[in-house]
């Protein structure tokens, strides 16, 4: 499988901005504090009707990319700002399956290279802070949904 190394620098992550740009995905930027959260400071102004006030979203990056000015913005600072990218037809059709521990992914790993070896070759593989996310491209995307979960999870839900 493909990997993708993990970005630490500022310039690295800047860079891959850039290059996830021009690939035809649409992403947002990040806290790097582990928490995966929205950097809501940087984020779009979007008016809310019912308030009556703009907010900071990052829903329109679900219909749209980033301008390359914002990338400027998102990047340019001595901030650590990460990026996630935002699957579905505003990245050309991408899905992206999310193993939450390493564990997980490397069961997924053994089935796909198990019943799909070519497949399991194609996938591209980024390795999260817990597990690892599988990338891939279809014509017909979905909307996000829990494909399995853990017993215990399960359990509580």
């Amino acid at each position: 499988m493909k990997s993708a190394s993990p970005l630490t620098s500022v310039n690295t992550i800047r860079d891959a901005a850039q290059a996830y740009l021009r690939w035809g995905l649409s992403f947002i930027p990040i806290a790097t504090d582990g928490t995966k959260g929205p950097f809501f400071e940087l984020l779009p102004w979007v008016y809310d009707e019912d308030q009556g006030r703009y907010h900071r979203r990052w829903r329109p990056l679900c219909e749209r990319h980033p301008t390359v000015e914002e990338v400027k913005q998102w990047y340019s600072s001595r901030i650590p700002v990460g990026l996630a990218i935002v699957a579905g037809r505003v990245s050309g059709g991408l899905e992206i399956i999310d193993c939450d521990t390493k564990e997980i992914a490397d069961r997924f790993e053994a089935v796909v290279a198990d019943r799909h070896p070519d497949l399991h070759r194609i996938l591209v593989v980024v390795e999260s802070p817990r597990g690892r996310h599988f990338y891939y491209r279809t014509e017909e995307c979905e909307r996000s949904q829990k494909l399995a979960l853990e017993p215990r999870a399960y359990a509580s839900n």
